[in-house]
């Protein structure tokens, strides 16, 4: 084993049950056994040194710390996984509903973009529109009401300029004598 696997091995729930187990069968070994012992002592008369006795009253009192310390620290893991137990639930819930809240946000992002592109589209009609009414709206203002027609020229200047290149060119003065077919 890894240094890290025996320490998460100690650590364990089922460590510490089993250790606490084995503590507690010895504790009751020990009880049986001074009860016994103490019974033939008693029966046969038979004297002990007072020496045994404090020693074994002393393992005694060790043991008995050392099952409490245990048994304690057992209780506080047992604690510390039932809170970390619903802590991890708690997130678990949070989690989750942050997720529905993201499911419901991304479809109203994606509704939003939906009307956007719409409303882009709308107003691409509508400027369309408006420029053609423009143009009816510049037609009728060239129309008259005697039989004459105007005619309005846009972009003069441009007009002017595509010409004067044409008219000073020589395929201009060749066509002029139909000598370019």
């Amino acid at each position: 084993f890894l240094r890290t696997n025996i320490r998460e091995h100690f650590l364990s729930e089922q460590h510490q049950y089993i250790l606490l187990q084995f503590l507690l069968h010895k504790k009751q070994q020990l009880i049986h056994n001074q009860d016994n012992q103490s019974t033939v002592l008693s029966s046969t008369t038979i004297t002990t040194n007072r020496e045994v006795d404090e020693t074994s009253l002393f393992n005694f009192k060790e043991l008995f710390e050392m099952l409490d310390i245990l048994s304690g620290g057992l209780h506080a893991l047992s604690d510390d996984t039932q809170r970390l137990t619903l802590e991890s639930i708690q997130y678990i819930n949070s989690l989750q509903s942050l997720s529905e809240d993201m499911s419901k946000l991304k479809i109203a992002i994606e509704e939003t973009h939906a009307s956007i592109d719409a409303h882009q589209i709308n107003q691409q009609l509508m400027e369309q529109s408006l420029m053609s009414l423009q143009q009816d709206l510049d037609d009728q203002k060239n129309m008259s009401n005697d039989g004459t027609l105007l005619w309005k020229i846009t972009n003069v200047q441009q007009k002017i300029g595509v010409f004067n290149r044409f008219f000073f060119s020589i395929i201009f003065y060749l066509k002029i004598n139909n000598k370019v077919d």
